[in-house]
């Protein structure tokens, strides 16, 4: 139905009139390769980011793990690189999508906890700026680290994230040594009420590990240091 629609006129970057998302932008959160496809053949805009987010199709792609679409549009040219209204880049929407510690940890929320360390690494390898920051100065590294994935923090590593860049005064350390004592706590006050704790004792040792390994390669702590 789709090609029928547009091999007879209708418009392959229609936006929708409240948030402004297009098509593409529609199956990019679905992961449909077949509907971007078409849309693609019959001149979407791969860098259409007009919406009140300034999501681009392939951010979108990475805020809900659509890896084939991901691919797609970066073999059709997108922008890797393309920031959001609060400068994300899709590097970082990757990243956040593996902090398995939302609220309700235990309940394996699907969008924050997600296996997707080849998104990144596709990423990575097609150009994303493994440093770039955020509005509030936040490289993908920061998130890794507060994310407790050792594997993640690796491989920003690997494609040469900056180990000691500091949001104020915190590294990238600062945060995974934060963290480390912020679950196990969480841990032992869940564990005495009775409640489900194991995610919090795995986040805890996890931000250990990657303590180890920033360490091990010049990491450096600002934590009780004064100017």
């Amino acid at each position: 139905m789709l090609e029928f629609l547009l091999s007879h006129g209708a418009n392959a970057n229609t936006r929708d009139r409240e948030d402004g998302i297009t098509l593409l932008h529609i199956a990019s959160e679905c992961n449909n390769v077949e509907a971007a496809n078409i849309l693609i053949s019959h001149g979407a805009n791969i860098n259409d980011n007009k919406n009140d987010r300034k999501y681009t199709p392939l951010m979108v792609a990475c805020i809900f793990d659509s890896k084939e679409i991901a691919k797609l549009l970066i073999s059709n040219g997108a922008n890797v690189n393309m920031q959001d209204y609060i400068r994300r880049s899709p590097l970082h929407a990757a990243v956040l999508c593996n902090d398995t510690k939302a609220e309700d940890a235990e309940e394996k929320n699907s969008k924050f906890n997600r296996d997707n360390k080849d998104l990144i690494e596709l990423l990575l390898s097609n150009g994303a700026d493994v440093n770039a920051k955020t509005v509030e100065g936040y490289p993908p590294l920061h998130m890794a680290s507060y994310a407790s994935k050792l594997e993640i923090v690796e491989m920003l590593v690997s494609h040469g994230a900056e180990i000691n860049t500091l949001i104020g005064r915190i590294s990238a350390l600062d945060i995974a040594i934060g963290r480390e004592k912020s679950d196990y706590e969480k841990f032992l006050k869940r564990r005495k009420a009775g409640m489900k704790c194991q995610v919090y004792l795995d986040s805890s040792q996890e931000a250990k590990k990657i303590q180890a390994f920033l360490i091990l390669h010049g990491g450096k702590t600002n934590i009780g240091h004064k100017n």
